[in-house]
């Protein structure tokens, strides 16, 4: 399990097994974008699933984050993943690129669980997290 929490920032956060097994390029191909299929599509067969997973978990974290589910659609949100985890594309009327933190969790614990996991942070504007919060005058 993963949890993150914050009054500030909006939060995503995805957990997937590495066992999983699925057809990671048709998954690709129906849910991302072109760049990121084609980042599956080229990684070794020993590594595809992993590239998948990836960026699975990131897609699904970011999504989470801003109250989306799948049907917004995960090829909205485009990362690379070399040399790091970055978010290259996202809708403008969500902030656009440079308003998310994306990073992958790593770790013994996650190593030996055989699990990939994520969290993407965007931040709200200061002004609407303000007034959100106000406790009067």
């Amino acid at each position: 399990m993963l949890v993150a929490w914050s009054e500030v920032f909006e939060i995503g956060v995805d957990v997937e097994d590495r066992a999983r097994q699925a057809d990671c390029m048709a998954l690709a191909q129906r849910y991302f974008a072109s760049e990121e299929t084609q980042l599956v599509a080229t990684a070794t067969e020993a590594t595809r699933m992993t590239a998948f997973l990836r960026l699975w978990c990131l897609k699904e974290a970011v999504l989470k984050g801003i109250g989306e589910g799948i049907a917004f659609g995960l090829d909205r949100f485009v990362f690379t993943l070399d040399p790091e985890v970055q978010l290259v594309a996202a809708p403008a009327d969500w902030g656009g690129p440079e308003a998310y933190h994306a990073c992958e969790l790593s770790g013994s614990s996650l190593a030996d669980a055989a699990a990939t996991a994520a969290v993407v942070v965007r931040c709200r504007p200061p002004a609407a997290s303000l007034q959100s919060h106000s406790a009067g005058p």
